[in-house]
Order: C-alpha cells, then structure tokens, then sequence
C-alpha cells in the first residue's frame, strides 16, 4: 500500500513539473519573440508607465477594480499590469473613452510604447477624414494636459479591444522571464525529472537483478530435485 501511494505521489510531482516547464517556456518563448505577444486570439501589454493611470489609481488599486466591475469606461489602467487586449477584427465598433491596443505612428512622442510603437491608449475622439473619407481614431493618455492630443491613427493601427489589467500576470511574466525565474520555473524541475529518472532505472535495475536470482536459485532448486530423483 505505501509502495503505491508513493508511486501516485511521483507520477503527480512529474506531471506538476512536466506543466510547469510547459507554461514557462512558453511564456518564456512568447517574450522573447515580442514584447507584445498574441496567444489565443489575445495581445498581452506588459503597462511598464503611468501614462494610463487615472490619478489615485495607485494608492486605491481597490476602487479602480471596483469602477471596472461597475462598467466605468474611463479607460484608466493601472502601471505595473499585465492588459489583455482581444484582436480587434476591423469591424467590431470602437467608442470614445475604449482603451485599445494599438500601433502608435512615427510622429507620436508620447512614452509608453514598447520596442514596435504598440502602445495602450483611450479613443478621445473619432473623425472622418474628409477627404479619403477614412475613420480617425485620436488616441490620448490619462494625462492629456502633460502629453497633449497625439495624432490620429486608423483602424489598420488598431491591434485589440482592451478588456482586462492583471497585477498577477504581470507578475508571473515578469518573474517567469527573469534569470531567476528561469532556474526556477525551469532548471529545477527538470533536476528533479532527471533525479526521479534516474531514481526509477536504478529500481528497474534492482528488480531485474532480484529476478534474476529468483530464477537461478528456482533453477537450482529444481536441478537439485531432479539430480536427487535421479540417482536415486
């Protein structure tokens, strides 16, 4: 019975292992390839700055959760999260105050853009330009009076609809890509799989060599019976 459940507990400690190495590599391949990467039909914005942040947000983190819950369509968004964004699909409607993911343009100097301009904005206003005849989007941040109005973007620029800030997924990313989060999330589990290997060839091979007696004393036994019988 003791022999079994510790069987059970090594094939939970290898599956908890096998699943972490999972998320963490692939968190850690997403990273590495984009600041911004795209899983699941979902962009994932590390909010590095406080260009997005309705001012008191930070000392009350409780009460912007609450103004999210209740419907509130400031577009404020909290530094140090992780934004989900969903793909936006070109025909989906965008309002005034949607924050959005979106690719800022060249003329754009406001900060909080990652390494390709893709940065988290509110729609302040929308226009059609009268002569192409295109929708405008203007993106603005939370602190208008210190960046100003940027300039227009169209729906090409659009990456995602923002619909979620995560203080937990940004930490997890954050740690999850760091050195240490890599010994960690990586390396030592597979130390432990490569133990628990080991662990189990080296039983096999005990087992195989107890059978192996097991079988030359039966076959001694039996030899030894047969050569009384016979000389008798």
């Amino acid at each position: 019975m003791k022999k079994k459940a510790m069987s059970v507990i090594r094939i939970v400690i290898v599956i908890l292992m096998i699943l972490v190495i999972a998320v963490a590599l692939v968190t850690d391949i997403l990273f590495s390839r984009s600041e911004t990467p795209k899983i699941f039909g979902h962009y994932i914005y590390m909010m590095e700055t406080d260009e997005m942040e309705l001012a008191g947000e930070t000392a009350d983190p409780a009460s912007a959760t609450a103004a999210k819950a209740a419907g509130s369509t400031t577009g404020s968004i909290r530094k140090k999260t992780a934004v989900l964004a969903k793909e936006y699909n070109g025909t989906d409607p965008i309002s005034i105050n949607n924050p959005v993911l979106c690719k800022l343009t060249v003329e754009d100097t406001t900060p909080g853009r990652d390494s390709e301009g893709i940065a988290v904005r509110r729609i302040a206003k929308i226009e059609q330009d009268p002569d192409t005849g295109i929708q405008m989007y203007y993106p603005i941040t939370m602190k208008p009076d210190l960046y100003g109005e940027e300039p227009a973007i169209t729906t090409d620029s659009i990456l995602g609809k923002c619909t979620y800030e995560s203080d937990e997924l940004y930490a997890f990313v954050t740690f999850t890509t760091s050195f240490k989060g890599i010994l960690i999330m990586l390396a030592l589990p597979c130390v432990i799989l490569v133990v628990l290997l080991i662990v189990a060839i080296v039983r096999a091979n005990a087992k195989d060599k107890d059978e192996d007696m097991a079988f030359e004393e039966t076959y001694d036994a039996v030899s030894y019976t047969h050569l009384r019988a016979h000389e008798t």
